[in-house]
């Protein structure tokens, strides 16, 4: 055989093949490739988007983190200034209820004092007039005794 036959003939069987190839295996080929490009950089879209709502959503928790502890550092102000009122309402309410029972006190004290002199009186004035009306050998009428005894209590 000739060797430019076999040439001419290997070329066609080439030439044959790329067309074949390039008509059926490579369109479809590159429509993977596409694809597989497309999925590719859909991926890195959507990891790059998650990024960005990672870093908004790191940001947001933040601001919610930072403002729940001022809000709770504004109620913890609020109820231990509200502590400190109502103690100090209590204080001044028990010191208030305190000297009331202290001035009540004092005047039943008072009373029962005045009480007690008085009935003191009235035993002494009872046990000097016993004690006159039985030196004197007589009994004293009622209207005497009562200015007895009022005037000995007066001195008392």
């Amino acid at each position: 055989m000739n060797l430019n036959f076999t040439l001419i003939v290997a070329a066609l069987v080439f030439l044959t093949f790329i067309v074949f190839t390039m008509k059926f295996i490579w369109p479809p080929l590159l429509k993977a490739i596409e694809n597989r490009q497309r999925k590719i950089a859909d991926g890195l879209l959507a990891a790059e988007q998650g990024q960005e709502q990672l870093k908004h959503a790191e940001e947001e928790a933040s601001i919610i983190i930072r403002d729940a502890r001022e809000e709770s550092s504004t109620l913890l102000n609020a109820c231990e200034m509200q502590k400190v009122a109502l103690i100090n309402e209590a204080k001044f309410k028990a010191k208030n209820e305190c000297d009331f029972l202290i001035e009540q006190t004092k005047s039943g004290i008072k009373v029962e004092v005045e009480k007690a002199k008085s009935q003191l009186r009235n035993q002494v004035s009872s046990l000097v007039i016993a004690t006159a009306s039985q030196i004197i050998g007589r009994e004293i009428n009622e209207k005497n005794h009562d200015q007895l005894l009022k005037s000995l209590a007066e001195k008392l």
